[in-house]
């Protein structure tokens, strides 16, 4: 059939492959801007053109629900196809600016394994091996900071309180956000130890220029963080434009849905002005009440100095003066695609189809992914056609 398509589709249209490139640095409301009016100019140049369907991988069905939603590509979009799409955000994007990028935990022995193990070391490597390195590039771009969860956002489980608080045997203590508020309770949070980003992150040279005082580059960054609350208003869940979408599903490749935050078996009671190990349950029991919300969210006290041991993860002691407890970032343990979780990815209200097993970045390599990429082209056209001819 002409070009590879059913005869009806291949007959009657020509589909000429176009590549859009953005800043994603920059505010995904900018690139939908650009890329309604790189729409304009296709269409322009390809007359009598009247329509163009757009694939999307990950951010970018950010930027096209930009441009369909904020600035009016809608009418001239046949259809869009939505692959790996952090929906609601993800809350690895929390996770990388908490521990950095995720270190592969396990190398399989096939080639593919290996490859896979190989790239994911060196990406942590480039993009952040730790908290502070992920922060100073995040935490000032508004893009990245558009990519995480947002008030829509749930767990797997449906539960909208993701930023979780579990005792040493694993049992919930405590979940937020509390008000369905994540950019007021915990991303602007400037103390706590569960924060979003420690404010000297921000200014990694420390440049003494007063433009970039402690107070100027706080600000700043509360402001990107309301850019990405508004952003995440205005998109919504509700599509103006005919769509489908896929997400990658299953723990073939370990999700952060949720970020867990864990109690140690083991903390520490002052006695005689000195601290003593001592079990955790053995101190619950000693101390009835003690161990409870207030004191698990409470500030950070002790510092680790031994930046090694955050590389991939984070840790650290929090006190209520009469006793100290470890506290712990827990690895992705969810369902997904290792970057968006099932939640988010299948979070719009559209015709959504799940594949097990595949890779966030790769997701298109899949046949089973190309073949659903094609037919869902085809059936766009299919349906222009039906249109045009009455039926």
């Amino acid at each position: 059939s002409p070009g590879g398509w059913g005869k009806a589709v291949g007959s009657a249209f020509q589909m000429p492959v176009y590549a859009f490139g953005y800043n994603w640095t920059a505010s995904n409301s900018a690139a939908g801007k650009k890329l309604k009016a790189f729409i304009d100019k296709v269409i322009g140049e390809n007359a009598p053109c009247e329509h163009v369907i757009l694939v999307t991988h990950s951010m970018g069905g950010l930027v096209a629900r930009s441009a369909c939603l904020e600035h009016g590509a809608n009418a001239k979009v046949l259809g869009v196809l939505h692959g790996v799409q952090p929906v609601t955000g993800a809350a690895a994007a929390y996770w990388r600016m908490k521990a950095g990028f995720e270190r592969p935990q396990h190398m399989t022995k096939s080639l593919d394994g290996v490859k896979q193990f190989a790239g994911d070391y060196v990406g942590s490597w480039v993009l952040g091996t730790n908290g502070e390195e992920v922060t100073a590039l995040l935490g000032n771009m508004p893009g990245g900071l558009q990519l995480l969860p947002s008030c829509d956002y749930t767990a797997n489980d449906g539960s909208a309180g993701w930023l979780r608080f579990h005792d040493e045997e694993d049992k919930l203590i405590e979940a937020l956000p509390k008000n369905g508020d994540p950019y007021e309770e915990i991303y602007k949070n400037k103390d706590a130890y569960w924060r979003l980003v420690n404010p000297a992150h921000l200014n990694p040279g420390k440049k003494k220029d007063p433009r970039f005082s402690e107070a100027t580059i706080w600000s700043g960054f509360t402001r990107r963080v309301s850019i990405a609350k508004a952003f995440h208003q205005k998109t919504g869940l509700n599509p103006n434009y005919t769509a489908k979408a896929f997400h990658g599903s299953g723990t073939g490749h370990l999700t952060t849905d949720r970020v867990v935050y864990k109690l140690s078996g083991t903390g520490w009671l002052k006695k005689a002005g000195e601290y003593s190990l001592i079990a955790l349950k053995v101190l619950r029991a000693s101390r009835r009440g003690l161990i409870n919300a207030a004191f698990v969210l409470g500030y950070e006290s002790f510092k680790r100095t031994d930046t090694w041991k955050l590389r991939g993860g984070f840790e650290t002691e929090i006190t209520n003066g009469e006793a100290k407890l470890e506290v712990k970032l827990q690895l992705p343990s969810g369902a997904g695609d290792g970057t968006v979780p099932e939640s988010s990815g299948k979070a719009m209200k559209l015709e959504n189809k799940a594949f097990a097993g595949i890779a966030h970045e790769p997701a298109y390599q899949s046949k089973e992914v190309q073949q659903f990429t094609f037919s869902v082209i085809e059936g766009f056209g299919k349906t222009k056609i039906r249109k045009r001819i009455g039926k």
